[in-house]
């Protein structure tokens, strides 16, 4: 059982303190921190829809209750505190890091050196996948196959080109330089599956694996037509036919300002997008207040629910996304709403 205590420099490299649960302390490179697992028993799997907006500083403290230390880390990462579900969520930097920066083991020599993403990857005009590429020695570090190498793209396409993201990766090496493991968290709402410890009030989270991004800020101008949704892991988008493509953009078209559809729009796109109607809840309710959130660019939290709630919107959407029924509705949108179509 480890628990990173803070960052330093050894030479010219990046490295962390690491204590046991014994008090025990070692040195690790960067390139080890993704080893240093929070394994516990008794943990379950939690899936939740969050905006990092959201999120707040949290304690460090009941890790180590929770997990035996014997002496009390001098603790210098951040852990953020996330409140989902009716539950409350600690999450460690260390853990959050391994799920946005993957393969963190190779991508950790770029992320903890000055313009490191610079060098890592750059634009590229004209692209039907993510707009950048990577390097030739970085391609080489990684490893990266070619049908492995868009699903590393995509995350890291989104840190290139949205301010926030950008914010984000830079802010680990500044936090590194006053010894701290720490982030700065992007403006995104973030689908993702957790592996929790229930203690005390809380649920401590070992393990992150983010499935769906969708990013709240605009992009550079170099990267204008960039999609917002950004997919982690492509088997979030697979469907029982094959595997849907993401999205190309997922900026929602507006009719005249307005994204909720129209029931001539919703007689054309029903069939395609719905694939059973609920007893409870308006199918086309539900699809307009999802298309209002991304159309205006708010937080599932500040998205209208339309008389229900926002688990049933960041699911219904989580699920769209999985059969590939949203880029379908998105595609249909932007014809129906082309200058060239009259639509009432």
């Amino acid at each position: 059982m480890l628990w990173i205590e803070g960052i330093g420099r050894e030479g010219s490299a990046y490295g962390a303190t690491v204590i046991d649960e014994n008090g025990n302390r070692e040195w690790r490179p960067v390139s080890a921190l993704h080893d240093i697992a929070l394994t516990a028993p008794g943990v379950r799997r939690k899936r939740i829809t969050t905006c990092f907006s959201t999120w707040m500083a949290g304690p460090a403290e009941p890790f180590f209750e929770a997990l035996d230390f014997k002496v009390r880390p001098e603790n210098m990462q951040a852990v953020f505190q996330v409140e989902a579900d009716n539950q409350v969520f600690l999450i460690p930097a260390s853990v959050l890091m391994a799920a946005l920066f993957r393969p963190f083991r190779k991508i950790s020599p770029y992320l903890f050196r000055p313009q490191g993403l610079d060098d890592l990857c750059f634009p590229m005009k004209d692209s039907e996948g993510p707009p950048v590429a990577f390097f030739r020695s970085a391609s080489s570090m990684l490893g990266s196959q070619k049908e492995r190498t868009p699903a590393l793209l995509q995350p890291l396409s989104w840190m290139h080109c949205f301010p926030s993201a950008r914010r984000m990766w830079d802010s680990v090496i500044l936090a590194a330089r006053e010894g701290q493991l720490g982030i700065l968290l992007p403006k995104a709402t973030v689908s993702m599956v957790m592996r929790v410890l229930p203690f005390s009030n809380y649920e401590l989270v070992t393990d992150i694996t983010i499935t769906v991004l969708d990013a709240e800020d605009d992009p550079y101008a170099f990267a204008e037509n960039h999609a917002r949704t950004i997919v982690f892991h492509q088997n979030a988008f697979h469907a029982g036919h094959g595997r849907a493509k993401p999205p190309i953009k997922a900026d929602v078209p507006s009719r005249n300002g307005i994204w909720a559809m129209s029931e001539k729009e919703w007689g054309l796109v029903r069939d395609v997008v719905v694939k059973k109607a609920s007893s409870r809840h308006s199918p086309k309710t539900v699809i307009d207040c999802i298309l209002e959130k991304f159309g205006r660019g708010i937080s599932w939290g500040d998205a209208p629910a339309g008389g229900t709630n926002t688990s049933i919107l960041t699911a219904t959407h989580r699920q769209m996304l999985k059969d590939g029924r949203w880029p379908k509705l998105l595609g249909l949108l932007q014809e129906l709403r082309a200058p060239t179509m009259e639509m009432s």
